[in-house]
């Protein structure tokens, strides 16, 4: 799972002059337009799109150590895995309705805010409040650190629980195998 995040960073530092796909899957149904064209042996004829900005990109790296981290990876073992891309997806649609029309501004606030809400909770949306210089009442921050608490008891409990049937789940294929 480490390569597979450092094959995304490494993908989209890449250019011509210096193509850093080695992470990337290969073959000819690899994401990595890259490979497809080795495989098929016309990487003389590929040409890198617009790669994403080496200082963006140094600026990013943190990131992406963070979440190759082995100690946050492990966590990802025993069943504890849940569908993030939905409950970010949801948070999103918190911020911007999807059943009324919003400008490609609005959606990209509304999934800034998603994002911050997601990995930082209430903390986040009002440390971004605070950056704005805009005034947050003493009730609003109680309200949003007794949110985050919730959260957290929440993603506790479903993680013990997720770990409690991985468990049941392991030891029932032992016994029938």
């Amino acid at each position: 799972m480490r390569k597979d995040i450092w094959a995304i960073w490494m993908h989209f530092v890449s250019t011509d002059a210096d193509p850093q796909h080695h992470f990337c899957p290969t073959g000819e149904n690899s994401w990595c337009k890259y490979n497809q064209a080795k495989f098929k042996n016309s990487l003389e004829m590929f040409k890198h799109k617009r790669s994403v900005p080496r200082a963006v990109m140094d600026m990013i790296k943190p990131i992406f150590k963070v979440l190759s981290n082995p100690t946050l990876l492990k966590r990802c073992l025993g069943g504890k895995t849940q569908n993030t891309n939905e409950s970010l997806n949801s948070s999103i649609w918190h911020f911007c309705s999807k059943h009324n029309n919003s400008s490609r501004k609005i959606a990209q606030i509304a999934s800034n805010l998603a994002c911050i809400s997601y990995n930082n909770g209430g903390k986040g949306i009002l440390e971004v409040l605070k950056e704005l210089e805009l005034d947050t009442g003493e009730q609003q921050v109680k309200d949003s650190f007794l949110r985050d608490k919730e959260r957290i008891k929440l993603a506790e409990r479903c993680c013990q629980k997720a770990t409690l049937e991985a468990r049941k789940a392991k030891k029932k294929k032992t016994k029938h195998s």
